[in-house]
This record gives structure tokens, C-alpha cells and sequence, in this order.
């Protein structure tokens, strides 16, 4: 578990504050429980790992429920909307048949060569 400058410290499991990479611990995953930031959340299903997100309540905007709630419609993931759900969510996860997450090619150099070719 990393928990980064989290006030809360695990009492079950080990942890980090911070990890130089996440790489070895995704090696030896089944199942990853994460914030729903972007970055982690595409690192871990890019991995074919499963999937619980939960939203990190101090972000604002909420950013982070409309990525959990498109990948959980599209079944790339579990949402825990409440930690207290979380039990739920991790036995849900262990029988879910997840979809497989495939990145979307990049096209933006395109949209950039169109973009300066327009304004010419």
C-alpha cells in the first residue's frame, strides 16, 4: 500500500509512503485498489489488472467520479463510492468479468498538422 502524506496508517498490511515505481508491486498484483486519478487508474488496466476505484473526496471538480463512473458503465472497473462499501466492492471484484481495457490509438498529431495547416 502507499500512502503517500496520508494522516492514516495501515495497521494491517505493509506500506510505503512513497514508492520510487509502482512496477514491482503491479507485477505481483491480482487486484489493485486506487483513487481514481487518471495515471493510476490507465496503469493499472493497461496492466489487465483488476480494478477498484475510489474517488478521493479532497479533489474537486469531480474529475475523478465522472473517469470512475464512464470506465464502471463501460465495465473496465469496480467504483467503491464509500469506503464503508469497500468489502463489497473487493468480493464483487474477485468474480467481476472485467472488460478488457485497449488504450484508443493516438491521433493528436493530426489534430496538431490540421490545426497549423489551417492557420497557413
Amino acid at each position: 500500500m502507499q500512502i503517500g502524506n496520508g494522516q492514516y496508517v495501515p495497521r494491517n498490511c505493509r506500506y510505503v509512503r512513497f514508492a520510487p515505481s509502482l512496477e514491482p508491486y503491479y507485477d505481483s498484483a491480482t487486484m489493485v485498489v486506487c483513487h481514481g486519478g487518471l495515471e493510476i487508474t490507465m496503469e493499472a488496466l493497461e496492466r489487465g489488472k483488476k480494478l477498484v476505484g475510489i474517488e478521493n473526496p479532497i479533489c474537486t471538480g469531480g474529475h475523478q467520479s465522472e473517469l470512475l463512473s464512464t470506465l464502471t458503465g463501460e465495465g473496465y472497473l469496480i467504483w467503491c463510492r464509500d469506503l464503508s462499501n469497500l468489502p463489497e466492492a473487493l468480493e464483487r471484484a474477485r468474480h467481476y468479468e472485467f472488460k478488457k481495457y485497449i488504450p484508443p490509438g493516438c491521433e493528436i498529431h493530426s489534430v496538431i498538422q490540421k490545426f497549423l495547416w489551417d492557420q497557413a
